[in-house]
């Protein structure tokens, strides 16, 4: 799997994934403008927000853009493929709603086995380790909407989960295009970490610098620096049963107004999500659309082709999937 994460040589953390956006090994970073803790999580610790939109974007200056993808796939149903090309939206959902049950709290359980190894440590150690337990703890609360993509556009397991009887879509979305939506907030795109040591590791470095003193938000407190840390991880880390998804997010990157969230018809409940504006991108960011398994693959393919052209779009590819599954 390719490494987004690029906080690595920056901070001193290297073979880990961390970030959105390559380091500026010039930059001064004084305060965060990004993801999961974004400029409302900032101002209560005391930032104003004048002044941390006057800094620069935090995760586009960590990003590895070298191992990111030039494509990443959006599997969906008919409906999801007519809200998307017809819509110019895609739905992204609220991460307390989503399929993953241990959404947004895997990364506690990860932080706390660091916090409880402390346990054979001195007695100023554990101390300042309590005060970052706290911290951390106060600022659980999520308020981050994602969309879920993939690194393959043909996958088997995709296919079965989004096929539900009458074929299944895979589009085709450029990263580069996907990382220009600035409604109805900005989004940046995130790769899950889904290995538990790579997780602990990268965690237990980040600790060991907050600890120090050191990192691009140390001014602020080291325990401080490393909720921040904490909750910038907290969308892309995934227990290792999801793993072959191979999942890339689309994650707001700013606090959201309740005006801008909607609701759809859950299983058992409604779910919350926002609908992020593609529709001032060309061809909405997409490259192709791979049409998944159906008995009429030329119909499926064709009917496809006439919904991109008379949503005025030129220059999307079409194809049908290559996997021989079918549910039919």
């Amino acid at each position: 799997m390719s490494r987004l994460w690029g906080l690595t040589e920056r901070w001193g953390y290297r073979g880990g994934r961390l970030g959105c956006a390559r380091a500026n090994a010039n930059a001064e970073i004084t305060a965060p403008l990004s993801c999961d803790f974004s400029a409302g999580f900032c101002e209560g610790y005391g930032q104003p927000r004048k002044r941390v939109r006057a800094n620069m974007d935090f995760e586009r200056q960590l990003s590895d853009t070298e191992s990111t993808p030039p494509l990443v796939y959006h599997y969906t149903t008919q409906r999801g493929l007519l809200g998307i090309v017809g819509g110019a939206n895609i739905w992204a959902t609220d991460i307390r709603f989503m399929n993953d049950s241990a959404e947004w709290k895997h990364i506690y359980d990860v932080v706390e086995e660091l916090f409880e190894s402390s346990a054979s440590e001195s007695d100023s150690y554990r101390e300042l380790v309590g005060e970052y337990r706290a911290d951390v703890s106060k600022h659980r609360e999520p308020d981050v909407y994602l969309a879920s993509f993939s690194r393959d556009g043909d996958k088997l397991s995709q296919w079965r989960a989004y096929s539900q009887g009458s074929g299944g879509f895979s589009l085709g979305f450029r990263t580069s295009a996907l990382a220009e939506i600035t409604k109805p907030v900005q989004f940046a795109m995130k790769q899950c970490v889904y290995g538990r040591v790579e997780q602990r590791s990268l965690l237990n470095q980040l600790l060991s610098k907050s600890l120090r003193g050191e990192g691009p938000f140390a001014k602020m407190g080291g325990a401080v620096q490393f909720t921040i840390f904490v909750r910038f991880l907290a969308s892309s880390f995934k227990h290792h049963s999801f793993a072959e998804e191979e999942e890339w997010r689309l994650v707001s990157s700013a606090p959201v107004s309740s005006s801008a969230v909607r609701f759809r018809a859950g299983g058992t409940t409604l779910i919350p999500y926002l609908e992020a504006d593609v529709s001032a991108i060309e061809n909405l960011g997409l490259e192709e659309i791979v049409v998944g398994p159906s008995p009429n693959p030329e119909q499926s393919a064709s009917a496809v082709e006439l919904l991109v052209k008379s949503a005025g779009h030129r220059g999307i590819r079409v194809r049908n999937s290559a996997t021989s599954y079918r549910d039919w």
